[in-house]
């Protein structure tokens, strides 16, 4: 029997594009997937909108708060009800290429991964290509990871074991530090240098600001009690360093 995949869409006034997100998981090739939809204290016509689309498929959940607690709690309610054995997060304004699951799963057990990112291609808010990120396919460690964030949340699969035993912290950034946290017990992440998402970039993404991060960033290198004071200081210097010269590996069309 197929594995069952857990996805994880938090919601918070998505009207506009929640549609398209979930009409990218309803198309994909791989049919075994539970879709956990979690309004987040939404107040536009989201709520109206997921409604509408789980009357047309029962594997779609909706997990309703009625206050808005932010992204990680979001998550964090979604990963707690996933029935699946492998959890993905897709974001209400993201979406999927139609093979995303398929391909990922079947090489993550081809490689004997517990742990997935892969590649993908970046949007605008009208739909132009205008971008893409990518690094080399192979496992990637805890000190690589240290060096940029090159995990886009969107492209993650993840075994549910590993992920409910990670929660994610109410903090900026929380799946930058949900990563290290998992890199840091030995664990590997493999990229799949494979297209298989669609970020959408908007004028409210975090990542359009990279300054507005950096106070973010800082906070959670120091938390690395792994790290000595000085390497927490060294680490941080190199990630800003990878993260303003980022054009490297982000390709514009």
């Amino acid at each position: 029997m197929q594995n069952l995949i857990s996805i994880i869409m938090p919601v918070y006034n998505a009207e506009k594009y929640v549609g398209e997100a979930i009409n990218s998981v309803l198309n994909q090739t791989y049919l075994n997937w539970e879709l956990l939809v979690v309004n987040d204290g939404s107040t536009d016509k989201s709520v109206q909108v997921i409604q509408d689309y789980m009357k047309t498929d029962t594997r779609i959940k909706f997990i309703n708060k009625k206050n808005n607690e932010g992204i990680a709690s979001a998550r964090n309610s979604g990963i707690k009800e996933a029935e699946g054995d492998y959890i993905c997060f897709l974001d209400s304004d993201d979406m999927w290429k139609v093979t995303k699951l398929e391909e990922q799963l079947n090489i993550m057990k081809e490689n004997s991964a517990s742990f997935s990112c892969t590649s993908y291609s970046i949007i605008d808010e009208q739909h132009n290509k205008i971008g893409y990120f990518r690094r080399d396919q192979k496992f990637y460690s805890y000190e690589e990871l240290l060096h940029t964030n090159f995990i886009g949340c969107l492209t993650v699969m993840i075994t549910s074991q590993l992920m409910k035993k990670n929660p994610m912290p109410s903090i900026k950034h929380e799946d930058y530090a949900t990563w290290l946290n998992i890199l840091s017990r030995n664990k590997k992440v493999f990229f799949i240098d494979q297209h298989l998402a669609i970020y959408r970039k908007t004028s409210g993404s975090i990542s359009s600001n990279k300054f507005k991060t950096i106070g973010w960033t800082w906070k959670i290198f120091a938390s690395q009690n792994k790290l000595s004071k000085f390497q927490r200081v060294v680490f941080f210097i190199r990630y800003m360093y990878y993260t303003i010269n980022k054009y490297v590996n982000f390709k514009r069309f």
